[in-house]
């Protein structure tokens, strides 16, 4: 048995194995260089155990822990038979994990959260978790907005109890009808003029609490908080105003920071869920059922029924209210609304993402412990396409944006490939195709001229401007055009363009939009059918037949879509058909000019795969 009783640091720099553990109210212990103390016995803890290692209960006996303690990373990996937390508490403020044995908290271990640090619950490999903790969730002074929020734990008891700190206003006389015993801790959740059915009264009654009905596409008031309670993974849509401390009959009131703490048991090991959507490609509030950060490129890549490619996360901290950030995983989870929103979803978190169902259907989710990222890693890209990102100013800063992706091979109609417009509470901007609205849409390189039409949802004033963006331009001729003033803003890769948007009485929805053209070739080019090429894409080999006569020698030249020259030469036909030997050439998209002896001239775009 070690006892420590002291008011000095006892450091650990080797891994070490004690029957029996106690430290004092004023003893602090280090774990230096991930060092592991195993506690095999019974353990109370009234000091604090930091550092990079690891507090361990093990063996196959029965253990308690007791005592009111403070531990950095602490877990359980028992062979056999459980432990349990009997008296005092425990707070951890890094790392949690369970890997064997059963452990019992009994609501006396809480998963700490402040401005810079939320636990987490890492990766388990077994054992069994009975009984409640407690999870908290630190939430900044910020404006007044909806969050979405995702339970990590099925709550014993009601939403009152947890979110609100066991207390509703009944009342709207401020501050003589505001109750807010913990200072700090808990929200309002309004619903109810009188403050019935556990709501916290206000003068108009409004909710504040919503569910997505994923079946029917639209959000849902609840009814109470003092019955409901949350299950594991239910996502939902709760309007911050900032701790109880607020006061509820101003709009415009910016409430103090407040730490949100639910308690219940807690998601570990796989879990699944399932959804009954109707119409096709339904939206699914794609709830983080772990209280730790899971990448969504590893949950979508598993569930091939979500589209993934985007997720969208709603950011409070955008334009007045908040907005959405899409989310492109395919590009290392950037987004262009200015949001730090990645491809990582936090413990606590909902996320809207695409389903691909096609009617009536009923969509298995699964979660894995491998999806969770404890230690986000920095993910770099690299693009050659062509990509315009168009951003929508206020007073200087973004407060909504989409983006164009030109790129070989793709699509041009709307697929999963293209991300859909969540309009915002306040502004929003789109681009609209084939009666789609979208974020973000993925076309080919155009071969004439194409146009994208932009719009403007939910003008809040008179003056705007636009950001445009440009990357790997010089492939393509683009320019931004005001069809209402028709005004031309060319683009170009080096420089950024700020148009200034003066909102017109009776202008058109769709004022804006970008006009794509390529600036390799004339038109005319592509006006005739004299040769015909195959297989294309091509690995190496392109064959070319001419189609209107026999063409002994063909000129040909091989062009980038930068419009370097990078072939030239002739080949002779055999029976009309001649072949030209691409191997060479670096992946891409090119083009080739073909001219016969009778001087018939065609202008072939091929992909070198």
């Amino acid at each position: 048995m070690i006892k420590l009783i002291s008011t000095t640091f006892f450091i650990f720099l080797m891994t070490s194995l004690q029957a029996q553990f106690y430290v004092d109210d004023a003893f602090k212990i280090v774990l230096k260089n991930s060092t592991e103390l195993s506690i095999s016995g019974n353990m109370t803890n009234n000091g604090t155990i930091l550092g990079s290692g690891n507090l361990k209960l093990s063996g196959d006996n029965t253990q308690t822990i007791s005592g009111t303690g403070v531990i950095e990373n602490f877990s359980i990996d028992k062979s056999g038979n459980e432990a349990e937390v009997i008296s005092g508490h425990q707070d951890v403020f890094r790392t949690f994990e369970i890997h064997g044995g059963t452990f019992k908290p009994e609501a006396r271990l809480t998963l700490k959260s402040n401005d810079t640090l939320t636990a987490q619950i890492g990766q388990n490999t077994g054992g069994t978790i009975l009984g409640d903790m407690v999870i908290e969730r630190f939430i900044p002074q910020s404006n007044r907005a909806f969050r979405y929020f995702s339970s990590p734990v099925s709550t014993s008891e009601s939403i009152r109890t947890n979110l609100q700190e066991g207390q509703n206003n009944t009342g709207t006389n401020y501050p003589d009808d505001n109750n807010n015993t913990l200072p700090g801790f808990g929200t309002h959740i309004s619903g109810s003029k009188t403050g019935s059915n556990g709501f916290d009264a206000t003068g108009s009654g409004n909710p504040s609490f919503f569910k997505w009905n994923d079946t029917n596409q639209s959000w849902n008031s609840i009814s109470n908080t003092d019955v409901k309670t949350l299950s594991k993974a239910e996502s939902f849509s709760l309007l911050i105003r900032g701790s109880r401390a607020t006061n509820l009959n101003s709009n415009i009131a910016l409430g103090p920071e407040t730490t949100l703490r639910l308690t219940g048991n807690p998601s570990i090991l796989n879990y699944n869920s399932s959804v009954d959507l109707n119409t096709d490609n339904s939206f699914v509030l794609l709830g983080n059922p772990y209280h730790a950060t899971i990448d969504a490129n590893l949950v979508l890549q598993r569930n091939p029924m979500l589209n993934s490619n985007y997720i969208y996360v709603y950011d409070p901290t955008l334009n007045t209210r908040g907005g959405y950030a899409t989310v492109e995983l395919n590009e290392g989870g950037t987004n262009q609304q200015g949001s730090e929103a990645n491809q990582f979803i936090q413990g606590w978190q909902a996320v809207f993402v695409e389903a691909l169902n096609t009617g009536p259907s009923s969509l298995n989710i699964s979660f894995r412990e491998t999806d969770k990222a404890i230690e986000e890693p920095q993910v770099e890209t690299f693009n050659i396409n062509t990509r315009i990102n168009l951003k929508l100013l206020k007073e200087n800063e973004a407060i909504d944006a989409l983006s164009l992706k030109l790129k070989p091979g793709a699509n041009s109609e709307v697929d999963d490939k293209d991300a859909k417009k969540l309009f915002n509470f306040d502004e929003s901007i789109y681009i609209y195709s084939e009666g789609r609205y979208l974020s973000i849409e993925e076309r080919e390189f155009p071969i004439t001229t194409d146009t994208v039409r932009v719009g403007f949802y939910n003008k809040k004033q008179n003056h705007y401007q636009l950001k445009i963006e440009g990357e790997q331009i010089s492939e393509t001729d683009i320019v931004f055009k005001d069809f209402y003033l028709d005004k031309e803003y060319p683009l170009e890769s080096t420089q950024d363009l700020i148009v200034d948007y003066e909102i017109v009485e009776a202008e058109p929805e769709l004022r804006y939009g970008f006009v794509l053209k390529s600036e390799t070739l004339a038109s005319e080019d592509f006006t005739t059918e004299n040769f015909q090429i195959y297989p294309n894409p091509t690995r190496g080999i392109l064959k070319i037949r001419s189609l209107n006569t026999k063409q002994s020698d063909l000129r040909y030249e091989v062009y980038s879509l930068l419009s370097q020259k990078v072939a030239e030469g002739h080949l002779k036909n055999q029976g009309q058909v001649a072949t030209y030997d691409a191997s060479s050439l670096p992946i891409g998209v090119y083009l080739i000019v073909l001219t016969g002896q009778d001087k018939t001239r065609q202008t072939l775009k091929f992909i070198k795969h």
